[in-house]
């Protein structure tokens, strides 16, 4: 069957993502060969390669739709250009470690429950956190919404394999989360997907907790932050709706996680305990 112009666009820009994810797991600080290698290829043939084998099949493009294509690819890589040049100016340095908050720090789960289960959440409802609360439904329930989501519709946060990939040029990471058994078998599924097994991942009630091991953690809910503040841990908190209106240090309130990741590889901010 022939594909239009639009569904072309859509497997180039899928393509795209997937090239990243894998790059995530590809590239370490010690691969340096292999990190000169996907960024040459990147710069001089990986437009040419997404138009000519994506899917692994051919297609006849005419002026106009190989144009378009030419351009959506070359803006994705703006940001990959960035990553690279933040790559260029990583150190050998003593490694921290970071601690990183899976729902709503790196998947998007708000929406995408919101989005699978046609949800309308309520105008008095919209800075709530917890599902349960938000629909007035059981903890079960609430559970039911996650585990029967597709993975291959999971939603994630803007650049957020970008921002792991260049976080793990210079530090340790691992997941920090509370999941029942059943959510974390969604989520395991999740990870694994998209090239992620390799970051540990630690389930807990506590995540304050002293036997966490880590010198910074990234957040998206604000009473964590708080327990953080309060026990001499630090935190940053990725601004959301039900934590945009809390009273959180300037220094510890961002926008992304990339843009966390961008900020720490270039020294630009340094969290109290590093």
């Amino acid at each position: 069957m022939q594909l239009s112009n639009l569904q072309i666009l859509e497997k180039v820009k899928q393509k795209i993502i997937d090239h990243f994810r894998k790059m995530v797991n590809v590239i370490t600080v010690n691969d340096v060969d292999n990190y000169s290698d996907v960024k040459s290829t990147t710069k001089e043939s990986y437009i040419e390669d997404c138009i000519s084998a994506i899917e692994g099949n051919t297609f006849d493009l005419d002026f106009i739709a190989r144009s378009a294509i030419e351009k959506l690819l070359k803006e994705e890589l703006k940001e990959f250009d960035e990553i690279l040049t933040s790559y260029d100016i990583i150190r050998d340095e003593k490694r921290e470690t970071i601690a990183i908050d899976i729902d709503d720090v790196f998947l998007d789960t708000y929406n995408t429950i919101i989005k699978q289960h046609n949800i309308t959440i309520p105008e008095n409802m919209k800075k709530e956190y917890w599902f349960n609360k938000i629909l007035g439904i059981s903890l079960e329930e609430t559970i039911y919404l996650y585990v029967n989501i597709d993975p291959d519709q999971v939603l994630f946060h803007a650049n957020v394999f970008e921002a792991l990939y260049l976080l793990q040029q210079k530090y340790d990471l691992y997941f920090l989360t509370r999941k029942t058994p059943e959510m974390m078998n969604w989520t395991s599924r999740i990870l694994e997907k998209h090239y992620l097994s390799n970051i540990p991942v630690i389930i807990t009630e506590d995540k304050v907790s002293k036997d966490h091991k880590y010198d910074l953690l990234i957040e998206d809910y604000y009473d964590t932050y708080e327990q953080c503040k309060k026990n001499g841990r630090s935190c940053y908190l990725i601004t959301r709706p039900w934590n945009e209106d809390k009273n959180v240090d300037s220094a510890d309130r961002f926008n992304s996680l990339f843009d966390i990741a961008l900020k720490l590889v270039r020294n630009e901010i340094k969290p109290e305990t590093f």
